[in-house]
């Protein structure tokens, strides 16, 4: 090994360093989100009964995984309520293992978060890799690790449970252990798509766009010129080159794919996937873009969120990249369909199943971004647009941590600098997945804030965190709101909205909270929470008693958004 090599080796280690830490932080002071519960308390579910039940509208590899810390520890056995489990009651079983305990969220959820860790930096090493092979370049693929390990949202999503992070690492590899095989056909790689793949198929539905980009990558790759056999030949022959491996990388991933079912169950997978494809047939979906609430998709979606989520120097670079590869014709190469098929397929499937969810959705696309910003010091002739591309990169790296350290769930780029551009842009999983409760306790701690109104988003209860509040019309309880007056003699009468309630997404009225829209907040807590100071503001202090007077015992489970 060569210095050279070791000192690139270091590199990469004090990356993954850096993204734990900033992880580690996320995963310590974001509260629960929405259905972190539902997926813990169904992972626990699978392993002591057999049953998968719980969850159906996801596979269940990340939840598997996440139950382990808990399972080891043994404090925490699964033991629902027999009525619920009979009618499969995810959310009220995931609200009584969560929150029957005030601990239960730092022994059981904090270390399931560090296991969903582990994906992110799994995807920090591996682009970092195949971006060397791709550039055939250590420096691209330090170029590319480095925008991995300091991006907001990869660190943001990693650090909750989301089964995006796992789908995202799995895409990535099936792509990458694929592209390698077409490169050298040794069948070690065969074995590893086909292994990859079922892992994939594991996380998230969504994941029968990585198999049609895949496919369309291989065809990409037949088009060009390249066989999946040593004998090459006509279109005919390369076409039918792909009919053996192909068949042996499907039979490895369905293997794969019933054994995270312990088999007997693997039929559940089907019905998942069948669930999942008629969801928009049922229910009444909410979507968030540009200020306005629909119950129709938007074919701009991701579009909008990858633009004002990604840090504008990735974007930059990844152009940048892309422009370099088409300068020295590298997009001719055979394998190069790989690359950049499949993650175009997967964005045009996601748009078109219009899940407007968030951009964690598309979240598996990214990687390729950054595979491309590594061209940026690949070999050649760039001396000056070298440097002056190398400083880019570090001000996207430098810039983007730094702005994603409030919070990197609800982290937006420059194109959004102040929260109501923020606010008005997108909602949801964005910007607030009601992560926002401890948050919310310390400034109250800080600021010497007693009680105040509070319209929460999300199923973790307020008294989890020993919020004492005066309790609005929110979405996501699973508890009956407790009746509160304030307290008389406070000198100071805040309101704390969660963004998701103060866009009005999911709420019977919509337009509840517009009134404190047009002031300018307090303060923003965590990117998520928006809270108002109304001392002395008779009119606004009358629309939040009568609001206030609207919470009453009377509630039920939400649908999930």
């Amino acid at each position: 090994m060569t210095a050279k090599t070791a000192g690139y080796g270091l590199f990469h280690l004090v990356l993954v360093a850096a993204f734990w830490s900033q992880g580690e932080l996320a995963v310590l002071s974001n509260g629960p989100t929405f259905d972190e519960a539902v997926h813990l308390a169904a992972g626990h579910s699978y392993w002591a009964t057999g049953d998968f039940r719980l969850n159906v509208e996801d596979p269940p590899l990340p939840k598997l995984l996440w139950a382990l810390p808990g399972l080891l520890d043994g404090s925490a056995p699964f033991r629902p309520d027999a009525e619920r489990w009979a009618r499969a009651d995810e959310w009220l079983i995931g609200n009584d293992f969560l929150y029957c305990e005030a601990n239960r969220v730092e022994r059981l959820l904090m270390p399931a978060r560090r296991v969903n860790l582990l994906f992110g930096v799994g995807v920090v090493v591996l682009v970092g890799r195949w971006a060397r092979r791709l550039w055939a370049s250590a420096d691209a693929g330090a170029v590319a690790a480095a925008l991995a390990a300091f991006d907001p949202t990869l660190v943001g999503i990693s650090g909750v449970l989301s089964s995006d992070a796992a789908l995202t690492l799995f895409t990535l590899l099936s792509a990458y252990c694929l592209w390698e095989y077409a490169g050298g056909l040794d069948r070690r790689w065969l074995v590893a798509t086909g292994v990859a793949l079922g892992l994939t198929l594991g996380s998230k539905f969504s994941a029968v766009a990585t198999v049609a980009g895949l496919i369309a990558g291989v065809a990409g790759v037949v088009a060009l010129g390249g066989s999946f056999d040593a004998a090459g030949g006509t279109l005919a022959a390369r076409v039918r080159s792909c009919l053996t491996p192909g068949v042996r990388i499907t039979i490895l991933a369905l293997v794969t794919l019933a054994c995270l079912y312990f088999v007997v169950r693997f039929p559940d997978w089907g019905r998942g996937l069948k669930q999942q494809l008629v969801r928009g047939a049922t229910g009444d979906p909410h979507f968030y873009l540009l200020g306005e609430v629909s119950t129709r998709p938007s074919p701009w979606y991701f579009l909008v969120a990858l633009a004002v989520k990604l840090p504008l120097g990735t974007l930059a670079l990844a152009l940048c990249g892309a422009a370099r590869a088409v300068a020295s014709r590298r997009t001719l190469s055979k394998r190069w369909p790989l690359v950049v098929v499949p993650p175009a397929v997967f964005l045009l499937a996601v748009t078109l199943s219009g899940v407007n969810l968030g951009v964690r959705v598309a979240l598996p696309v990214v990687p390729f971004l950054w595979l491309l910003a590594g061209g940026i010091l690949a070999p050649g002739s760039w001396s000056v647009g070298r440097s002056l591309l190398t400083l880019a990169c570090g001000y996207a790296v430098v810039n983007s941590a730094f702005k994603g350290m409030d919070g990197p769930l609800s982290y937006f780029n420059e194109l959004a600098p102040t929260p109501a551009d923020r606010l008005r842009l997108l909602g949801d999983s964005n910007l607030d997945w009601g992560q926002g409760l401890p948050a919310l306790k310390v400034w109250m701690r800080e600021e010497n804030v007693p009680c105040p109104y509070l319209s929460a988003y999300g199923t973790c209860p307020p008294r989890v965190y020993g919020i004492d509040h005066v309790p609005l019309p929110g979405f996501g309880a699973l508890e009956d709101a407790y009746p509160r007056l304030l307290p008389p003699g406070l000198a100071k009468v805040y309101v704390a909205v969660f963004g998701t309630n103060l866009q009005g997404i999911y709420l019977a009225d919509p337009h509840a909270y517009d009134f404190l829209r047009s002031r300018p907040p307090h303060v923003v807590l965590a990117g998520s929470v928006w809270v108002y100071d109304v001392t002395g503001d008779a009119d606004a202090l009358r629309t939040l008693d009568a609001l206030a007077v609207q919470c009453r015992p009377t509630v039920t489970p939400p649908a999930r958004p």
